[in-house]
């Protein structure tokens, strides 16, 4: 289930100078709730400023949920857990893919050992691939990609 702005309040405090004091209160779907205090110019429509705060503050959030499960998958290869509360799999999925382009040999080892222990479908799924192209991915790219974060696991003593 996707996290949604479920209520934003917004309370306006007038200044001397005009402009609007505003502290914006708002609530997820989660219960998650962030506070943000701002200060607009007099013929700012603060409604329309904390709707878009409260998108911002998704957007921010699956920002940083993917780049976190992206360094988990990186360091952790196999052993991560990837959470998906403000990002999509799909949108994941994408930011892997470059991650991978990217990444050292040893990030890209643990990158393959991951992606290699999800199944044909997931892959496919999140690929946009079929499953048949999904198998022989894991078995020409993922699974010695599995094997080498194995080995370096083993001479780390892990």
């Amino acid at each position: 289930m996707a996290v949604t702005v479920q209520n934003t309040v917004a309370t306006v405090f007038a200044q001397k100078d005009g402009r609007q004091a505003v502290v914006e209160t708002i609530t997820l779907s989660n219960g998650r709730v962030e506070i943000f205090a701002v200060l607009l110019n007099a013929n700012d429509n603060v409604s329309a400023h904390a709707t878009a705060a409260g998108s911002a503050l998704l957007a921010s959030l699956a920002a940083w949920e993917i780049g976190s499960n992206i360094a988990d998958v990186q360091t952790n290869g196999i052993n991560a857990s990837p959470s998906f509360i403000y990002s999509t799999i799909a949108a994941n999925s994408a930011e892997i893919r470059s991650a991978y382009r990217i990444a050292t040999d040893r990030q890209a080892a643990f990158i393959g050992e991951y992606l290699n222990s999800l199944s044909n479908a997931v892959l496919s799924a999140a690929f946009g691939i079929t499953t048949g192209q999904a198998a022989t991915l894991k078995t020409n790219v993922l699974a010695p990609q599995a094997a080498l974060a194995a080995s370096i696991r083993a001479a780390a003593g892990q």
